[in-house]
């Protein structure tokens, strides 16, 4: 194979297809939940990233028919984060008892914010006006 002017490199070997071609820039993010480090532009960030949870534990009136819960980050949307009513753990018609409530496959590390809205027999609905906060604790 004969080379022409200007098909050589600078160190003197033949110039590739690929080294005629302009450098591209892609921005690389790689995120698990699996233990691994989060990667960003192929540069590794000095903590691991770790699946965590969060238990909620309140009281109230046993007179409830349950609570939905709302999880948000900052200033984020509220968003339904149960799929059913959350039950107390024990059965009383009057005065307070337990709930609780537990959701995995957040952040560990992270600030969450949850707001309880509490389910009257009738099915109407009041939302507690104050959020919690909460820090999402690595999985045991």
């Amino acid at each position: 194979m004969k080379f022409g002017p200007g098909q050589f490199s600078s160190e003197g070997r033949p110039r590739r297809l690929f080294d005629r071609l302009p450098c591209l820039s892609i921005p690389l993010l790689v995120l698990t939940l699996n233990g691994c480090s989060l990667i960003r532009n192929g540069v590794q960030d000095p903590g691991p990233v770790e699946p965590g949870r969060v238990v909620l534990r309140w009281k109230a009136d046993g007179r409830f028919s349950g609570f939905n819960v709302y999880r948000s980050q900052d200033d984020g949307p509220n968003i339904k984060v149960n799929a059913s009513p959350v039950k107390p753990l024990s059965v009383s018609d009057s005065g307070i008892v337990p709930y609780e409530f537990e959701e995995r496959g957040l952040l560990a590390g992270r600030d969450y914010y949850y707001l309880l809205e509490e389910i009257a027999r009738d099915g109407t609905t009041r939302l507690w006006e104050t959020p919690r906060r909460a820090v999402a604790q690595p999985l045991p």
